[in-house]
């Protein structure tokens, strides 16, 4: 999908909605780094603000803040909300312990090995 199709059907949908930031991220560099935050002036003053800059970036983050206006109506799922909780009691384990658990939870593939399911899945 093109950045434009995309921006039509996202300006198409209704809140709530989770939009790809990266697209806001692009947006927001180009305006900052292509737009002088002071202008110049024929008489040699530099302290004029760029409002035009302002009014775009702002607009950028007025388009933003209007996703998150509207609350999700999430219902609670018992399951998933003890796993959730679960995890979080796991802020007390240090990174080797965290990489330990996620090994025993999904081990290492050796390379071989995937490339041979690779290969295998494309016959």
């Amino acid at each position: 999908m093109s950045i434009r199709a995309y921006r039509q059907t996202l300006a198409a949908s209704n809140p709530p909605c989770v939009p790809f930031f990266g697209i806001y991220q692009t947006d927001l560099t180009f305006i900052e780094d292509g737009n002088a935050d002071y202008l110049k002036v024929e008489d040699g003053r530099n302290d004029i603000i760029n409002f035009d800059k302002m009014k775009k970036l702002a607009a950028v983050i007025r388009d933003i803040q209007q996703y998150q206006q509207k609350p999700y109506n999430f219902q609670k799922v018992p399951v998933i909300y003890a796993y959730l909780e679960s995890v979080e009691k796991l802020d007390y384990l240090n990174e080797e312990q965290l990489y330990s658990l996620s090994l025993k939870v999904e081990p290492k593939v050796s390379s071989k090995n995937s490339k041979t399911k690779v290969k295998k899945a494309k016959k």
